[in-house]
């Protein structure tokens, strides 16, 4: 557990990794689910489920899906043993009764895979006004987003 005068320190900057007191984190951006990182940290039948959800969401809803996108620690490859796949699902003219479908498409590969999800269903214009404005999650998104 770090003190407070190790949070007090300036950060070290040591062969692509920042080191305050005994903590460090790899400062590691990811492409796609395909690079090296990537193979270390999501695991093939991950991927695959990664992408037959995307695939089962365009076909389902060809012209109201804009854009899949999965973020968060299992991308970055910091996870824990209980983290779960975040997705970011951009939907052309939001509606609830296209979200909860989303969602049970969603679950329904959780239950097949034995994978957890956590969805971030967003209407697409808006999310491109938070593109415009820098909001701190469409940065995130930006940083670290998958494309699927």
């Amino acid at each position: 557990m770090l003190s407070i005068s190790d949070c007090a320190r300036r950060p070290r900057r040591r062969s692509g990794r920042i080191s305050i007191g005994r903590k460090r984190r790899p400062l590691i951006r990811l492409a796609n689910l395909t690079t090296a990182k990537a193979g270390a940290t999501v695991h093939p039948h991950e991927r695959r489920t990664l992408e037959r959800i995307a695939a089962h969401l365009r076909d389902r809803f060809a012209d109201r899906i804009a854009e899949v996108r999965a973020f968060g620690s299992r991308v970055r490859g910091d996870h824990g043993a209980w983290s779960d796949f975040d997705l970011l699902v951009l939907v052309r003219g939001r509606d609830p009764r296209i979200e909860a479908e989303i969602i049970g498409v969603i679950v329904d590969e959780e239950v097949m895979a034995g994978l957890s999800f956590a969805p971030v269903i967003k209407d697409a214009d808006a999310f491109e006004i938070e593109k415009r404005l820098r909001s701190p999650f469409s940065e995130n998104i930006a940083r670290e987003g998958v494309l699927l």
